[in-house]
């Protein structure tokens, strides 16, 4: 194997037998892929971010030699088969809960046909009435779209889905919680008060079941391997989820990258009591 089982590090003198099983179209090498990334067998499932970086004699990723084995991949690549998260640390953790960046690699949304479908009378407008329909199609809070008036024409909507999810495949978050009554108590509030999603990052709708997100976490899929071993002691990846819209980045990301003054910290401090305070009102 091209990495250590120990230690994900790079194995320097090895013979590509990963990349060669994967472009393989024998039967025969998909029980090989199987056993080598089964947590009870080869055991290589919690390295599966850099495997799939590995590359071939011609200098080919192994993610891009797989395609004839792209489904047995992704059963450890993607969470849920359709999430692919982050490599590296969490966006954030505590004693209760973790937060995992991730794309939505289910579906690629196609901006254009979606407007297109929603503009009945062919004004290249949509009317608010017309914008709940095509705010839930995109996996977007319609409030994000009613922000630019009573109508929005295409220049604008698209102006928005791009900003919001880049180059349509949406980025989410994933936030595993450990205690299943805190896990009750956000659902709860989250789907009985009206939160402005210009202050509360929404929860996503057609999210997997409860029993599937289960099943992911304790065998470690989806890249949830490498992400365990990167976590202090004393904490753990729980197995309730609350899957949410992503924002684009935090405050401890603000202060260290772009070290805001005073008067540019002012003003996120005002944004934070107006969250606060907006959240409280309701």
């Amino acid at each position: 194997m091209p990495i250590s089982i120990k230690d994900g590090f790079p194995v320097k003198h090895h013979s590509h037998s990963w990349t060669t099983c994967l472009a393989s179209h024998k039967e025969s090498a998909i029980g090989a892929i199987r056993h080598i990334l089964d947590p009870r067998r080869g055991g290589y499932h919690i390295h599966i971010n850099k495997l799939v970086a590995v590359r071939n004699e011609s200098g080919v990723s192994a993610i891009k030699v797989a395609a004839p084995k792209q489904e047995e991949i992704n059963k450890y690549l993607l969470f849920c088969g359709r999430y692919e998260i982050q490599p590296g640390a969490p966006e954030h953790w505590s004693a209760t809960s973790i937060v995992l960046r991730a794309i939505d690699r289910s579906n690629k949304i196609d901006y254009r046909a979606i407007f297109d479908e929603a503009d009945k009378d062919n004004s290249n407008t949509l009317t608010k009435e017309e914008l709940s329909d095509v705010a839930k199609r995109v996996g977007l809070s319609e409030k994000l779209f009613r922000c630019e008036g009573e109508s929005i024409d295409y220049a604008e909507f698209i102006g928005i889905c791009v900003r919001e999810l880049g180059d349509g495949y949406p980025r989410v978050v994933v936030k595993l919680m450990q205690d299943e009554e805190q896990w009750k108590r956000e659902k709860h509030t989250r789907k009985n008060y009206e939160f402005d999603p210009k202050y509360v990052m929404g929860e996503l709708e057609g999210v997997p079941s409860g029993e599937v997100i289960y099943k992911e976490v304790k065998e470690l899929k989806g890249g949830l391997g490498a992400i365990k071993q990167l976590l202090p002691d004393g904490i753990n990846l729980g197995t309730h989820a609350i899957i949410m819209e992503a924002a684009d980045r935090n405050l401890n990301q603000i202060y260290l990258q772009e070290r805001p003054n005073i008067n540019t910290l002012r003003g996120i401090l005002q944004q934070v009591f107006e969250a606060v305070a907006h959240m409280h009102k309701q």
